[in-house]
């Protein structure tokens, strides 16, 4: 399983609003990627949520600063990091995020923090804006299996739509109900093949 740091920005985009960074919370409740946090990652996330600025996106949601939290907290790895790191320069409570990816074992920051992109990495741990994640990990066969059930979908349910006779076997797939792996991948090829096949 993939073990990632997620920088506060990201965070707060992720919980707030859709798009690639809310994905990758989602893997992350699918179980498919490990978040590591540490307490002084989220004290920064919290200060950042309760910025005037996102008080009407969080009303919006029906929500407030402590069940983001909560729902956060719950999905992560959280870590207590002794000791501190002065590798960047330019913007020291960057640092944060790779002293908890140092000390958790994280194999990727993900930040859209120019300071923390321009080192590109540290002791073997990658430094990536999300798309770069989801664009060069070898988190990638995850999101290709999600792609070919996007493009399958369409034309199941329009098989299962020309199902007439009570004697054809009809199976309705939703990505719901089918793990995105590659066992999920061999059932649904399976599936296809007798999805119109009558009983014996």
């Amino acid at each position: 399983m993939i073990k990632v740091v997620l920088d506060a920005n990201v965070l707060v985009s992720g919980l707030l609003w859709e798009g690639i960074p809310n994905r990758l919370l989602t893997l992350i409740k699918q179980g498919k990627v490990t978040l590591h946090l540490s307490l002084e990652i989220v004290e920064e996330l919290e200060a950042v949520l309760k910025r005037s600025k996102f008080n009407e996106r969080i009303q919006e949601l029906e929500t407030d600063v402590d069940e983001l939290l909560s729902s956060l907290l719950a999905l992560a790895e959280i870590y207590s990091v002794g000791g501190t790191i002065d590798v960047i320069k330019e913007d020291p409570d960057d640092n944060m995020f790779i002293a908890c990816a140092l000390h958790s074992g994280a194999e990727y920051i993900v930040s859209g923090d120019k300071h923390l992109l321009d080192l590109r990495s540290y002791h073997g741990i990658k430094i990536v804006s999300p798309k770069e994640f989801f664009d060069k990990s070898s988190d990638r066969g995850i999101l290709e299996t999600e792609g070919m059930l996007q493009a399958i979908m369409p034309k199941l349910i329009k098989q299962v739509g020309n199902c007439q006779e009570e004697k054809t076997i009809c199976l309705v797939i939703t990505k719901s109900t089918l793990s995105l792996d590659g066992r999920g991948l061999k059932f649904l090829s399976k599936s296809r093949q007798n999805l119109l096949t009558p009983p014996r």
